[in-house]
């Protein structure tokens, strides 16, 4: 599909963002400017499961469909179904929109056969072109994608994930753990990239130095990683495994800090204004990253010290803050 600019100005929309949370998380913002100005138009988002879980509870789309991302080697053979199945429900779209904002073959053909006799049409090469400039890293994602979905130019942050089931939920399970109110927080959440064992080592020396109070946190619908980490860090420690959007927002939300090694879980710590250490990102901050966001970068995520996460982590932990967890 073309990728050129767009006034929202159509009532049923198909939304592609078949990559990873790492990538698509970016999509947040421009897509919740799009909702803002066009509150009229039906957009349904097919994408990875985390991203589908959060916007959903954010109230951004009407519709989500999962698919697995294509870059996941270990679920492969789920990324093939959730490709079959994407091509299946397209086909009973007739959407008056197809926008494509990670081209690859899947989406090229679902962009095809979802789209309605009257839905724009464009040349598939120019997005894998544009595609390519994406992961070269010529073109910042959040503006990118900001100008596909046609808001540029419009600052519209995402809405508070107010959710009073989940807010619940977070305040009962950290006081099952003994947590009473005015300590630190912090939230680890690992994708893989960065080995477990040194998550729980920082975690642990975390826990130490700041009498902080630890939560596992895995992305929604993600590989179950947190209990493993909970379990090697022992003690008093929350794990939450695989949690719906809603909790996931929760649990970020009242963090004094994340340690992430994951660019989406990190974008998404950014937008609820809570201090991040991302492990293994960019060398060179990203435009809009803020001062309490620190990136710890090696040749590669399982090469970053120990130490050096931790005097960030310190160093973040350290600036002024809000006492109360529960405090709004």
């Amino acid at each position: 599909m073309s990728e050129e600019v767009r006034t929202p100005t159509m009532s049923n929309t198909l939304i592609l963002a078949l990559a990873p949370l790492a990538e698509s998380a970016m999509l947040l913002e421009p897509l919740a400017a799009r909702r803002s100005t066009n509150p009229g138009e039906r957009i349904t988002l097919a994408g990875c499961p985390a991203l589908c879980e959060i916007a959903k509870s954010l109230g951004l789309v009407a519709d989500a469909w999962e698919v697995a991302p294509a870059s996941d080697s270990s679920r492969s053979a789920t990324s093939v179904i959730g490709a079959v199945s994407l091509l299946a429900k397209a086909r009973r779209g007739a959407f008056d929109l197809v926008i494509d904002l990670f081209p690859r073959v899947a989406s090229g053909l679902a962009s095809i056969v979802a789209a309605g006799p009257s839905a724009p049409n464009g040349n598939p090469l120019e997005g894998m072109f544009r595609s390519r400039s994406r992961a070269m890293g010529l073109v910042d994602p959040v503006s990118r994608m900001t100008q596909q979905l046609g808001v540029v130019g419009i600052d519209v942050a995402i809405p508070e994930a107010v959710d009073p089931d989940a807010d619940v939920w977070i305040e009962r399970a950290l006081r099952a753990i003994g947590y009473g109110g005015g300590g630190s927080v912090v939230v680890l959440h690992t994708s893989g990239a960065w080995p477990t064992e040194r998550f729980a080592e920082v975690g642990e020396r975390i826990r130490s130095a700041f009498g902080a109070w630890l939560v596992a946190l895995d992305a929604p619908k993600g590989d179950r990683r947190a209990k493993l980490l909970a379990a090697r860090l022992g003690g008093s420690v929350l794990g939450v495994g695989a949690p719906t959007g809603a909790r996931f927002l929760a649990a970020i939300s009242r963090a004094s800090l994340v340690v992430t090694d994951d660019q989406g879980v990190a974008h998404i710590a950014g937008l609820t204004h809570v201090p991040v250490v991302l492990v293994g990102g960019a060398e060179t901050s990203l435009p809009g990253d803020r001062p309490d966001r620190s990136i710890v970068s090696a040749a590669s995520a399982d090469r970053v010290d120990s130490s050096a996460v931790l005097d960030a982590a310190s160093y973040l932990l350290g600036r002024p803050r809000t006492g109360s967890l529960f405090s709004r």
